[in-house]
């Protein structure tokens, strides 16, 4: 099976923010892949790592195109920008530290 081509070091994360929800407890991520390539590309997935005031992960996620709406094959040039909610809940985020950062980070699985 033919797909699309795979090259990680033409893809670049602009723009990644991490917000707390305007309502309830919830969080906000927005980012922009870019394909810097003169050809297409196929979609990468993203990692999600929320980290504590140590700079530990204790929270990782892996969202795959589908989670995010984009299309398989990013075009050349081409940008896709994303907002998603994460919802932080449950019996395990109560024991949760506090979130001091986080990264975005683009692979192919």
């Amino acid at each position: 099976q033919i797909s699309a081509l795979r090259r990680i070091g033409d893809i670049t994360i602009d723009g990644a923010s991490f917000l707390r929800a305007n309502t309830g407890e919830g969080y906000r991520l927005l980012f922009t892949l870019r394909n810097a390539a003169r050809v297409p590309l196929a979609m990468p997935a993203v990692e999600l790592s929320l980290l504590d005031s140590q700079q530990r992960v204790v929270v990782r996620r892996v969202l795959m195109p589908a989670d995010f709406g984009a299309p398989p094959v990013l075009p050349p040039g081409a940008d896709r920008s994303a907002a998603l909610p994460v919802e932080l809940s449950g019996p395990q985020a109560a024991a949760l530290p506090p979130i001091a950062g986080y990264l975005v980070v683009a692979f192919y699985p």
